[in-house]
């Protein structure tokens, strides 16, 4: 079903990981509504670029690739649902970063949407950004 991909090197993503961070974890629903799958993490030591071998172990199962120390790669059906990945993954990553620096400011913690959520809104991820037009 995928037609599109964009690869990039977004700053924010690259200092979220360098920080230690191995997932992005939402504070907001459109994350998972616009994903509609988890995201994929390779660490620093998987470079696909010298080696696609590990990518067909694992590229069924997501939208997004993390690749620690290189880039995001996000794919989708369109150019504009690709495009809106992007765009999402950046945004939250963002959040991430802000939330973090005011939970720690204030000492509290972060409010993240569970695991069991973000599966949920995976399944119902069409339907909540294309939704039917009803006359």
């Amino acid at each position: 079903d995928l037609h599109w991909l964009n690869h990039l090197q977004h700053d924010e993503t690259a200092a979220y990981l360098a920080a230690g961070d191995d997932e992005i974890r939402p504070v907001c629903l459109t994350f998972s509504y616009r994903m509609q799958k988890p995201v994929h993490f390779l660490p620093a030591h998987i470079n696909v670029e010298d080696d696609v071998e590990p990518i067909k172990t694992f590229i069924a199962d997501t939208n997004c690739v993390l690749m620690k120390r290189h880039g995001i790669t996000v794919l989708g059906r369109t150019v504009s649902e690709c495009y809106g990945r992007v765009n999402i993954l950046a945004a939250e990553v963002k959040r991430n970063i802000l939330a973090e620096q005011l939970a720690a400011i204030r000492g509290s913690e972060v409010d993240r949407i569970s695991k069991e959520e973000m599966e949920e809104m995976y399944r119902h991820g069409d339907a909540v950004m294309y939704p039917e037009v009803k006359r």
